[in-house]
């Protein structure tokens, strides 16, 4: 995790999963479920949480590490 609020964020969800705050620990794997999800950050600054959607495509097997770059307002996801 990167950004101007990585230190501000207590969780991030993709889909139904959860690490942070009341989920796992950041880096441990868990499979989201295949399509559009939204990717939500939880921070302790305003605004308290921002939103995006990713595509999980089936047809891309195998585990997948993603680097979450938070800012005040904005949230960019690569690939590592």
């Amino acid at each position: 995790m990167g950004g101007t609020e990585q230190e501000n964020t207590t969780a991030v969800t993709v889909g139904p999963q959860r690490w942070g705050q009341n989920g796992q620990a950041y880096g441990t794997v868990q499979q989201v479920p295949a399509g559009f999800q939204p990717l939500t950050v939880f921070k302790t600054t305003q605004p308290p949480s921002i939103s995006i959607t990713l595509e999980v495509r089936p047809d891309y097997p195998g585990d997948h590490t993603l680097n979450v770059t938070v800012n005040l307002n904005t949230i960019s996801v690569a690939e590592v």
